[in-house]
């Protein structure tokens, strides 16, 4: 389980099923409430969409894969959370 949810986070529209999160862009689903909560840099939209990143999406995309290896490994020893 834990591959499968990490490669479809970081393979976006090349997963093969059939679109399972709809269509591209689904990753600013998550982006926005991490943005509002201050866990990401960046600024939304008054629609509370993500307005931009303040770097680069590459930045929030590590950020995701770290929140699910704590999900699924626990927080690192010696190593503050996400």
């Amino acid at each position: 389980m834990f591959t499968r949810i990490r490669r479809v986070s970081s393979n976006d529209d090349d997963f093969n099923g059939k679109r399972p999160f709809g269509n591209s862009g689904w990753k600013y689903n998550v982006y926005a409430p991490l943005t509002k909560a201050g866990l990401i840099s960046g600024s939304l939209d008054d629609d509370g969409y993500v307005e931009s990143l303040d770097a680069k999406e590459t930045a929030a995309e590590d950020y995701v894969q770290k929140l699910i290896d704590v999900v699924f490994y626990g927080a690192p020893k010696n190593e503050q959370q996400p």
